[in-house]
């Protein structure tokens, strides 16, 4: 593959609902102490921390592979419930400032993917809604759903990602 050594993995997670959240300092205080907990448990993958971006609403992070990209971040949403992030994960290139290991301070195609994934996240959300699709109803589907299945989907979705490296 050309350009091997830029090839990493971008995290960009989007807060959702963040203007909603009432008290914000607290909520952006347990959200630091979230970002440190999956940096130590997760540190040795990260060329860059996950850590905000963007204000509180945003955070981005670059790992070295992809193994535990989608682990890390089910783990961050695990730690900041009933908050959650909605992430973009992104195999591409980085070509601007890798070498400072501040992922604000990088740039490249995959930071670019990245961000154009987080915003038609964003705009399926408000055609859900304005189809009559809610949160909740989502939440009553996962209920009635076979979670042995979802959980089985991600340990398998977990061991895929650590064969590509």
């Amino acid at each position: 593959m050309k350009n091997k050594g830029k090839i990493k993995t971008v995290i960009l997670g989007d807060l959702v609902r963040s203007r909603k959240i009432v008290d914000r300092r607290k909520e952006l205080n347990e959200i630091k102490e979230s970002l440190k907990r999956t940096k130590t448990i997760f540190g040795g993958d990260m060329i860059a921390p996950l850590e905000f971006s963007r204000g509180m609403d945003e955070i981005s992070g670059l790992l070295r592979r992809p193994g535990h990209c989608y682990k890390i971040c089910r783990t961050l949403n695990e730690l900041i419930y009933p908050n959650q992030f909605r992430f973009a994960l992104v195999l591409g290139e980085i070509d601007i400032g890798i070498g400072t290991k501040n992922s604000s301070l990088m740039d490249g195609p995959a930071y670019h993917i990245a961000a154009k994934l987080i915003e038609e996240s964003k705009n399926q959300v408000k055609v859900a809604g304005k189809i009559g699709i809610t949160q909740q109803a989502v939440s009553d589907a996962l209920r009635r759903s076979n979670w042995n299945l979802i959980s089985r989907a991600y340990s398998l979705m977990d061991l895929y990602l650590e064969g590509l490296g």
